[in-house]
């Protein structure tokens, strides 16, 4: 049975990603400074759960040899703003952490590391479309510490024949996003959640702030795709990955025909806007498509359609996330 340890997996994205595998049959061990959040609770019995600090090159390799994993997701990472803020933690925990995971991987002699990068990595000149090779002069913290991740995982790859992988990711949106301060992208999380439970939301963005967008479902998809590529079809080791683009008001009006009486307002907080407004327009993920097969299965109405039913499905597992 594959055997999978996912860093930092007790996030929002691990959450889904354990769902998913362990629907596969596969093992799963989650290494994080947090315990087993809601929303993975109805699993959490089926998962190997080690809690420590990915800081701490001492803790990352004692759960490498505990677990012996085949395959090591690593998707612990600082966000903005709290990167913007505290500067040396982001380096500690992004950098250094990646540092650890990586060297913990060579020494274990096995396995695939998949890596999870941004869309924060490229410049800030927002052309239309970015691909693989688009220069990567990242605007703020995070997405420096993203580029050096990419750069050290290269690096292992090249030196020490590490099979490291990674993907791009625009922002991910759906059911489980948490977060009290806001998060760029989380805008759209917590529209479609107030409409859902009939309260009204005052967007941060403006009508026409607009970004490309990932479902979860699909993030999920493109992490294992990505795992189970075979070698010799893979022709670089970072792919960029795309879901569908939104606007502010194009997410409002598909909110309100599903839900006719949701109540929007918008209230746009000026920093949060320029970010956004740096991201690209478009994640050109041809590569990935050419080389091990992606493509993402929603788009926008689809994405609601889906996003909804979970809430509806599972209340139970959402009920207790913190929204700004």
């Amino acid at each position: 049975m594959t055997r999978n340890l996912l860093i930092g997996g007790f996030g929002y994205l691990g959450g889904h990603l354990a769902r998913q595998l362990l629907k596969k049959g596969e093992e799963v061990a989650i290494f994080d400074v947090v315990s087993a959040p809601p929303y993975v609770a109805d699993i959490a019995p089926k998962i190997k759960a080690f809690r420590g600090e990915i800081t701490d090159w001492t803790q990352v390799m004692e759960v490498v040899l505990k677990v012996q994993p085949d395959n090591i997701f690593h998707l612990a990472a600082l966000l903005p703003p709290v990167t913007e803020q505290h500067l040396y933690l982001s380096y500690k925990v992004n950098v250094e952490g990646t540092v650890n995971v990586l060297e913990a991987m060579r020494l274990l002699g096995k396995g695939c590391l998949i890596f999870l990068s941004s869309i924060g990595a490229y410049s800030t000149s927002k052309p239309i479309v970015v691909d693989d090779n688009y220069i990567q002069r990242p605007q703020n913290m995070y997405g420096t510490t993203k580029v050096c991740g990419e750069q050290l995982g290269e690096r292992y790859y090249r030196v020490h024949n590490l099979n490291f992988r990674g993907v791009r990711f625009p922002p991910v949106i759906g059911p489980g996003r948490t977060g009290q301060t806001k998060v760029p992208s989380i805008f759209a999380c917590f529209a479609i959640e107030a409409a859902a439970n009939n309260v009204p939301y005052s967007l941060y963005v403006r009508p026409e702030t607009s970004m490309p967008c990932l479902y979860v479902k699909d993030a999920v998809k493109s992490l294992i795709g990505l795992r189970d590529a075979p070698e010799s079809k893979l022709r670089q080791r970072i792919y960029s990955i795309h879901g569908f683009n939104i606007s502010a008001a194009d997410l409002v009006a598909a909110i309100r025909k599903q839900i006719p009486g949701a109540k929007f307002d918008y209230q746009p907080d000026e920093p949060v806007v320029k970010i956004i407004n740096g991201f690209p327009t478009r994640m050109d993920d041809s590569s990935a498509r050419q080389d091990w097969g992606w493509k993402p299965d929603y788009e926008l109405d689809e994405m609601l359609k889906d996003y909804l039913q979970e809430l509806k499905s599972h209340p139970e597992m959402y009920a207790s996330i913190k929204r700004a």
